[in-house]
């Protein structure tokens, strides 16, 4: 089974598919540049996972984890400036409802919060990319010895 974290990064992928503005261009983990035909579209990418070690699980003294994962939602938009930051702002109001409508992932984690967006410009290309990255706390459970079951 994969890591807790690749089947979150998997719920997330899976939520925001199909939105209005990026339809079915939404990558997971993206490191490769974006062509234009991809745009605009969401990159997914989980960050920092923050352990704590909680209560004993029955025989062995198998302790749980609980674990804030951080994770970034990018949006990524092309052209003209003015009307790309309007494209980007429908993108958030997008995930940040669809985010919202199922706090849990499915049952798969305790709660999400947005802690913060932030915009950037690149105007290096033959037009500018907007971008807004969406940062999201996961929290969710495992247990010590199984890091890829979701408790």
């Amino acid at each position: 089974m994969p890591h807790a974290r690749t089947t979150i990064r998997d719920a997330v992928v899976s939520l925001l598919t199909g939105l209005s503005t990026t339809g079915e261009n939404v990558y997971p983990s993206r490191v490769f540049r974006l062509d234009r035909n991809d745009l605009p579209c969401l990159t997914i990418h989980t960050r920092e996972d923050v352990v704590t070690h909680s209560n004993v699980i029955g025989i062995g003294n198998s302790r749980s984890q609980e674990r804030a994962l951080s994770l970034k939602v990018v949006a990524h938009e092309d052209g003209d400036v003015e009307t790309a930051e309007d494209t980007i702002d429908q993108i958030c109001l997008e995930v940040e409802q669809a985010m919202v409508a199922d706090k849990t992932l499915g049952g798969l984690i305790k709660e999400l919060e947005l802690t913060r967006t932030d915009n950037q410009i690149d105007a290096n290309g033959e037009k500018p990319v907007v971008e807004a990255t969406l940062s999201y706390t996961l929290m969710y459970q495992v247990k010590e010895t199984a890091p890829d079951t979701l408790i």
